[in-house]
């Protein structure tokens, strides 16, 4: 994530660690280095150390004002050479090529020694975790708009479309925006502020995004079934299904009332702490 900014952070932390621009700048030094042999030691994920990067730059750009102020010529060069540095990452590390080039790209022997496609399992994969979690999106949003529109038109405003995360609840408000659909929510995040208030007739259906236990939920339905699925193969949340329920009992509409006070209170509490 840094190497753009090698030319800044690694003289910052050389001159951290040799008490530039004053001894005190060695605890910056010493921080960093004991910080990044704990986590590699201990296999934490890669982004835990971006905390430390902040205090190498500022030491690396006062290191860099005193080479210039003698040698101000160096300052073009230090425009061109981290776009040099990025150029051979552009291609995956942004969406700039379709998922199936990504993905032969992150087999190459360059790439795969990079780790760009490993994801916080520990284990790699196609394309890079933050790609892969936008696949699927749309194609989580048309099936969820199908599944609305089969319903029919007398009761099809009473419906609930609950989804697990607010990435699935995201994904599927924003490629429905021009579509007349109610908002997709879930119990994930901030999305509980979001939540509707009952109708006043109870919701006739429930649009599941993402259930973990749908046999569970069956026996609270007049009918349950699988209305939809994530098929993109390179979508992390591949085989993620829509349920329909039909005639939901007054006793699971308590059951998510209820969840989602108690989700708020817990939300709520971690926000106080």
């Amino acid at each position: 994530m840094n190497l753009p900014a090698l030319l800044v952070w690694v003289p910052g932390l050389w001159a951290a660690l040799r008490g530039r621009p004053a001894p005190a700048a060695r605890v910056v030094g010493l921080v960093y280095v004991g910080g990044m042999l704990i986590l590699n030691l201990l296999h934490g994920k890669g982004y835990y150390g971006l905390g430390y990067y902040p205090a190498l730059f500022a030491a690396g750009a006062g290191w860099w004002q005193a080479r210039l102020a003698a040698q101000p010529r160096l300052r073009g060069a230090l425009l061109v050479l981290p776009l040099l540095l990025l150029a051979p990452l552009v291609a995956i590390i942004y969406p700039l090529v379709p998922p199936a080039r990504m993905a032969q790209l992150g087999q190459t022997p360059f790439y795969q020694k990079l780790g760009v496609n490993r994801w916080e399992d520990g284990q790699m994969h196609a394309l890079p975790q933050d790609f892969a979690d936008m696949q699927g999106w749309r194609e989580l949003a048309d099936k969820t708009w199908l599944a609305y529109q089969a319903l029919p038109d007398s009761t099809r405003a009473r419906t609930l479309i609950k989804c697990d995360n607010y990435g699935q609840a995201g994904a599927i408000n924003y490629y429905n925006r021009h579509r007349n659909i109610p908002a997709a929510t879930s119990f994930n995040g901030s999305y509980l502020y979001w939540f509707p208030a009952a109708p006043p007739r109870p919701w006739r259906h429930l649009l599941l995004v993402g259930e973990g236990a749908p046999a569970e939920l069956a026996p609270y339905f007049q009918s349950f079934h699988k209305v939809g699925e994530i098929t993109n193969p390179y979508a992390r949340e591949r085989g993620e299904t829509i349920y329909l329920g039909t005639g939901p009992s007054p006793a699971l509409l308590a059951r998510v009332q209820a969840e989602r006070r108690q989700e708020l209170a817990t939300w709520e509490g971690g926000l106080q702490e």
